[in-house]
């Protein structure tokens, strides 16, 4: 009687750890790169100024250019390379602090696991105090 307990045991031991093991999913690489669609520029102020915005990955310049944006109003800029990427994006403004977003700043802002690099909308606003500050959207 004994000997027929231990078998049970040991087969339905056997068993939920195969179980186990072919149920649980299998862990990703963490994510560290994110795609880039678009990025916002607001100027809050009551003159027009000149944004530079510098995409780099891996240390190289992907792209630099200087946007121009009317008082009070917004440019929404489509960027490239549109593919995942570990960036780093700086925009200096004429006025305020350049302000610099990396994929691990989303990343790590986003607070949530992601499986596959996601869609980001940048955002950096020049307030009319002068200030510059960046944030980002979630993207579908």
């Amino acid at each position: 009687m004994k000997r027929r307990g231990v078998l049970n045991a040991l087969s339905i031991a056997g068993v939920a750890t195969l179980t186990g093991c072919l149920g649980s999913r299998q862990r990703s690489e963490p994510v560290d790169s994110i795609v880039i669609p678009e990025i916002r520029l607001y100027n809050w102020t009551q003159t027009p100024v000149e944004i530079n915005v510098i995409v780099t990955e891996d240390a190289e310049i992907n792209s630099w250019k200087t946007y121009r944006i009317e008082a009070d109003s917004e440019r929404i800029i489509s960027t490239t390379p549109s593919s995942p990427g570990v960036y780093s994006i700086l925009a200096n403004p004429p006025t305020g602090s350049p302000r610099k977003t990396t994929a691990a700043w989303v990343l790590n802002n986003y607070g949530q696991d992601v499986v596959e690099p996601p869609r980001v909308a940048l955002e950096f606003d020049l307030r009319a105090d002068g200030t510059f500050s960046r944030d980002y959207e979630m993207l579908e």
